[in-house]
């Protein structure tokens, strides 16, 4: 499964449990909810959907129908006001590797090296509370900067020393929390 379909699922997920009515979510509820969230996702990233309800629906181990996920479909669509588009902290760092410039063919491996890199940094940091409270954006520049720096590559499109006030605040915490977070996966 492409990291896209992975971060629009979190982002349904947790923006649908915010807005949704609390008599919707319960315990028995969130593996329903989480099924869906990934259906509609696979659905955005244009991934083949034929036969898509019935395959997501076994993977529930018969506690969910095909019928159930169209319902709940059309539920999480409505309370997200069809709004499926908004960006992941995956399509900012797409963006800011974009005008990285390379010179020679060891830079070129080098950026998709540490593409790589922040991409499973990302997929890691979904794993933790604190960090996915973090901005989108914001999340994208400090793990693709935590990657320059693992491989020793500046990225002057994500230069985060310049920055000044709240914003600075905001960038010291969740890099602190980027560190304790990849310090405790080492350890595991």
């Amino acid at each position: 499964m492409p990291a896209e379909v992975l971060f629009k699922t979190v982002d349904y997920l947790d923006r649908f449990l915010l807005q949704a009515p609390s008599n919707l979510i319960t315990p028995q509820h969130l593996q329903s909810i989480g099924a869906t969230a990934l259906v509609i996702a696979m659905k955005a990233c244009e991934l083949d959907s034929k036969g898509l309800f019935g395959r997501v629906a076994s993977f529930c181990d018969g506690g969910l129908t095909a019928t159930d996920l169209k319902t709940l479909e059309w539920h999480i669509l409505k309370t997200l006001s069809f709004d499926l588009n908004r960006p992941t902290a995956l399509d900012f760092l797409y963006q800011y590797i974009l005008p990285v410039h390379v010179t020679d063919e060891n830079s070129t491996t080098k950026v998709g090296r540490m593409m790589k890199m922040a991409e499973t940094i990302l997929i890691r940091s979904l794993h933790s509370y604190d960090l996915s409270c973090c901005k989108p954006s914001l999340l994208a520049k400090i793990v693709l900067s935590k990657a320059s720096q693992q491989m020793h590559f500046p990225v002057d499109a994500i230069n985060l020393n310049h920055v000044h006030g709240a914003h600075k605040v905001q960038i010291v915490y969740y890099r602190r929390k980027l560190q304790s977070f990849l310090n405790e996966v080492r350890a595991a």
